[in-house]
């Protein structure tokens, strides 16, 4: 017998999806982009990351609010990045805003940050998982994004030998994030362009040797078209000086989708609370872009919710140097939390929504 959807009531329906969401057999994840770069001397023993661009944190520039190069100023206060206490807190955080996982900033196996929040994880079971942003291509410098002093064949051998230390060393733990089976990876746009045309070989050497799933970063113009069709998904980190640029209308995300699919792709959209590096002082070129208390962010999520991606991402738990954090802060508590927590659900019901009724659709 033929079920026809018309026939359902919408109670069932919404059962169904209701079902289908806790389930969570689509995995239409939320995935933040997260930094584990900030360090403490009350922990580490020295500042990371809460110092330098003429900024000093042992000086305050007002009581209880450190000289820091970041726009707004943490909720918690300065923290270190690889305190338990750290971890603990903000993964609660972003459970509490349906985040199902964080893409960690990574910079070669020198890089402790994933070590150590996959340990706490380890001694602290928690369903967050764990993706890495393949940052840098090992040899090239970090604003070096044609990378030409290093030839192509140590490219190859230096990047190939980090994505197998990767995958072994990490993509087998329970909270590396999987698609299926195999560990994913997203690559930074920097990193693709220093090794852009050794990308094809690297993926394909790696493929006769391990199973795994990869994203490279693009950008919302006809510049997606550069991302070779060995990755399996498309992405990109930030829309931020596309709307500085050119204006919020001009970011049709919709298109971009289809473009990805068109060409084989899986594909994310990204959402940002807003942009604001000002309080890099050695950075040209810094601007902001106004948060309009929230509505920025919601626009951003309707608009990618509604142009019905496999995955949403967000720009950025806690980077504050560029001011995209949605890490609670003094200037918005957790407002962006809250925000993200709406949002992240309508996205997962809706995206399991449609699933089941094509599922029931095609049913006899």
């Amino acid at each position: 017998m033929m079920i026809r959807r018309l026939t359902l009531a919408p109670a069932l329906i919404a059962l169904l999806a209701a079902i289908a969401f806790a389930a969570d057999f689509t995995t239409p994840y939320v995935l933040a982009f997260y930094y584990s770069w900030y360090r403490t001397p009350f922990y580490s023993g020295f500042w990371a990351h809460w110092n330098g661009s003429g900024h000093n944190p042992d000086e305050f520039v007002e009581p209880g609010r450190r000289d820091i190069p970041a726009a707004h100023y943490p909720a918690s206060d300065v923290y270190d990045s690889l305190d338990p206490e750290t971890i603990a807190r903000q993964i609660e955080e972003s459970k509490e805003a349906g985040i199902n996982g964080w893409i960690v900033s990574w910079w070669g196996k020198s890089d402790n940050g994933v070590p150590t929040i996959l340990e706490y994880l380890s001694k602290n079971p928690s369903d967050i998982k764990i993706s890495i942003y393949y940052e840098i291509v090992p040899g090239c410098g970090g604003s070096d994004y044609l990378c030409s002093g290093v030839p192509s064949v140590e490219k190859i051998r230096a990047v190939e030998d980090d994505l197998l230390y990767i995958i072994d060393n990490f993509g087998s733990h329970p909270n590396f994030l999987k698609f299926g089976s195999r560990p994913v990876i997203f690559v930074y746009t920097r990193a693709i362009a220093q090794a852009y045309f050794v990308w094809h070989r690297i993926i394909s050497d790696l493929r006769s040797l391990r199973a795994f799933y990869i994203s490279g970063d693009s950008n919302l113009t006809v510049t997606d078209f550069i991302i070779f069709r060995d990755f399996d998904q498309i992405h990109f980190y930030n829309p931020a000086w596309q709307i500085q640029k050119l204006g919020f209308d001009s970011l049709d995300y919709c298109s971009y989708v289809e473009r990805a699919r068109a060409r084989g792709f899986d594909v994310t959209l990204t959402v940002i609370p807003g942009y604001d590096d000002t309080a890099l002082t050695d950075r040209p070129g810094t601007f902001v872009i106004d948060r309009q208390d929230g509505g920025l962010y919601q626009a951003l999520w309707d608009i990618s919710i509604s142009c019905k991606p496999d995955w949403i991402l967000i720009t950025s738990f806690n980077e504050w140097h560029e001011g995209t954090e949605i890490e609670p802060s003094v200037e918005y508590q957790d407002q962006y939390i809250e925000i993200t927590k709406a949002n992240s659900k309508r996205f997962k019901f809706l995206s399991n929504l449609k699933l089941v009724l094509r599922r029931l659709d095609n049913y006899e």
